[in-house]
Formats: C-alpha cells, sequence, structure tokens
C-alpha cells in the first residue's frame, strides 16, 4: 500500500505520518516545502496539478487545510480557495487516477458551535448556509466529495474530530497550556458544560484503522476520547499532568459570556458552552476504542517537557 498524506508537515500530518512509517507503510509526503519540487504546494486550489504523484496512490489522506486560527487577513474566500475548491479537485484527480480511498480530515464545526442537549452523531442535518469561514468551507468540501465519489470505485471517509490536542499542538490548547504554566488567574470554576476533546494519538490511531480496513467502507465519523471535560475539568488534567496547582476561581457565568463577547469575540461558545459528540459509530462499525485514557495522553503530551 502507498499512501499519499498532504499537510505532512501540520500538526496531524507529521504525528500521522510518523505513525504509518512506523508500521511499514509507505508514503509520499506532500508539504508546503521540500527539496523535492515534485511534492511541494504552496498553495492547494482548484487549479493544483495531482496528476505526477497520483498515478499510483493507493490511499489519500487530506489534511491540509486553512484552519480557524483567527487570524483577522484570511477571508471566506480563502477558506473556500484551499479547504473545499483544493480538496474537491484532489479528489477529482484521485478518482481519475485509480486512487481506491480517500480520507478527508473535515471538523466537528460543520454541526455549529454547540450541541445543547444532547451529543451530536453524524447522521445529523449539516445546513452549511448557517455556517461560515472554516466551518462552511468545510462543510461545503464535505458535500462535494460526496457528489463527487457517489457510484464510483473510491471509497469516501469523513472524520470530524473536535479540537485536537498532544504534544507540539497550537492553538487554544497551547494558549490554555501557557496560561497554566504561568498561574493565570482562570475564572473557570463555575463552568461545568463538558465539551469533546480526542488525543491526537486516538485520532491517528483510528485514521490507520480506516487506513488498514481490508474491506471497501465508507462513511462519515466522529471520533474523541469519549471522555468529556468542561473547561475546568481540562485545566486540572492539563496542571495535574504538568505538576503545577492551577489557579481557579468561581465567577457568574452569565457576566463570563458578556465579557468574553465584548474581549475575545468567538471565545465564549469555546469556553462556555456544551459541545459533546457521541462516537458510537466508530466503536460499533470499526469495533475501536480510544487507545489512551485523558490521564494518559496528559502525561505523554507533558512527558519530555
Amino acid at each position: 500500500m502507498k499512501i499519499l498524506v498532504t499537510g505532512a508537515n501540520g500538526f496531524i500530518g507529521t504525528n500521522l505520518c510518523e505513525k504509518l512509517i512506523h508500521n511499514g507503510i509507505e508514503i509520499i509526503k506532500v508539504t508546503r516545502k521540500s527539496s523535492d519540487p515534485m511534492l511541494v504546494f504552496k498553495n492547494i486550489d482548484g487549479n493544483s496539478d495531482w496528476s505526477k504523484i497520483l498515478h499510483d496512490i493507493d490511499c489519500v489522506i487530506h489534511t491540509a487545510n486553512i484552519a480557524h486560527s483567527g487570524q483577522s487577513n484570511i477571508t471566506d474566500d480563502d477558506y473556500v480557495s484551499v479547504n473545499t475548491e483544493g480538496t474537491l479537485n484532489l479528489a477529482q484527480q484521485a478518482l481519475e487516477n485509480g486512487v481506491k480511498k480517500f480520507i478527508f480530515i473535515s471538523s466537528v464545526l460543520v454541526h455549529g458551535n454547540k450541541s445543547n442537549e444532547y451529543a451530536l452523531i453524524e447522521e445529523l442535518k449539516i445546513d452549511e448556509s448557517k455556517l461560515t469561514g472554516y466551518a462552511k468551507s468545510k462543510a461545503l468540501a464535505e458535500k462535494g466529495l460526496k457528489t463527487i465519489t457517489e457510484n464510483s470505485s473510491m471509497d469516501l471517509l469523513i472524520l470530524r474530530p473536535p479540537m485536537v490536542y498532544g504534544k507540539n499542538a497550537k492553538g487554544n490548547f497551547r494558549l490554555l497550556t501557557k496560561m497554566v504554566n504561568f498561574r493565570v488567574p482562570l475564572p473557570i470554576g463555575s463552568i461545568n458544560n463538558k465539551r469533546s476533546f480526542v488525543y491526537i494519538h486516538n485520532l491517528i490511531d483510528f485514521i490507520i484503522a480506516l487506513v488498514k480496513y481490508p474491506k471497501s467502507i465508507e462513511g462519515t465519523f466522529l471520533v474523541s476520547d469519549d471522555h468529556d471535560l468542561s473547561i475546568k475539568e481540562l485545566v486540572y488534567e492539563v496542571a495535574e499532568a504538568k505538576g503545577v496547582k492551577p489557579l481557579i476561581f468561581g465567577f457568574p457565568v452569565k457576566i463570563l459570556r458578556f465579557i468574553l463577547r465584548i474581549l475575545r469575540p468567538g471565545m465564549a461558545n469555546k469556553i462556555l458552552d456544551p459541545f459533546v459528540i457521541d462516537i458510537k459509530k466508530a466503536r460499533s462499525m470499526m469495533d475501536w476504542k480510544p487507545p489512551y485514557t485523558v490521564k494518559e495522553a496528559m502525561r505523554k503530551t507533558f512527558r519530555s517537557q
């Protein structure tokens, strides 16, 4: 088996490639920088030419994307160009070149930004018209991929992970870790709403299970640690693994939401609202369970730091 991994120098891609190589699987890495110009795609979009490297590929794992980093210079058009048009262009060329399996790393954010009373499941209707930016580009990519692969010889597998954490993770997890390190007082003692997270090596274990699955298989999967945490509990887990005592105090949630909406637009939902997913489909259909508990994942994340 020969696998093409896009975004091979990203957080997910780097860890995924290391694990695939460890499992003796031949891979081709596509990055923004490489000594081989054939494998460099500085901009993945609807015009990228993949013909030189797809002709003998069995499986594509597409992790490359513009992430929801909050950078003000990224427009909706940028998200669509890379995350939607770039994905669909790659999938179409993969199909034309006889690729048997296409694994797309989407995002749980296609379901919106909270789960309300019930855990989210894969079968819920996705309404891309209610989404914006990163989430909308991922939802549009999913929709287009299903059209391209319908009644085709290429299996389509879509993964919707929540926030991915682990050693060298960026974004909100890195910010949270820094605040715990510097013992920043955190007004989160009254927040009890649960959220789903996934350790990088739990996510990769599931991806490899899909790669190695011996039969033709298609579908969309939600994947997590299967152990949901409030932001308060997450901070305690990080602090315990790092051997520090966090400074957490209670604060009225309504007032905190108001303050966050003024100071950090978009952060209120990520901290205060429930966002829980159900991974029973991954468990039953793939006979899979996360190999690492949250405590094990945290220990491995901070073991050498």
